[in-house]
């Protein structure tokens, strides 16, 4: 399980996305965001390979990309 804290500038329809270091996308969620809302839990994320791997969030005309590692 993993849990995305989010700062308040998502809000709305919020897209995560989730890709291997090839550029694959594994995993893809769109999710409704409200004010004040902290986070997303994200289930499953176990079945992955351990790896480096790129997060991608976007929402609200804002985009961020981070380098998250599973172990």
């Amino acid at each position: 399980r993993c849990l995305i804290h989010l700062n308040g500038t998502y809000t709305g329809k919020t897209e995560i996305n989730l890709f291997d270091m090839t550029g694959k996308l594994v995993r893809s969620e769109v999710s409704e965001k409200t004010a004040g809302e902290a986070g997303i839990n994200w289930e499953g994320l176990s079945s992955l390979a351990r790896g480096t791997y790129l997060l991608n969030i976007s929402g609200d005309g804002t985009n961020c990309v981070k380098r998250i590692i599973l172990q």
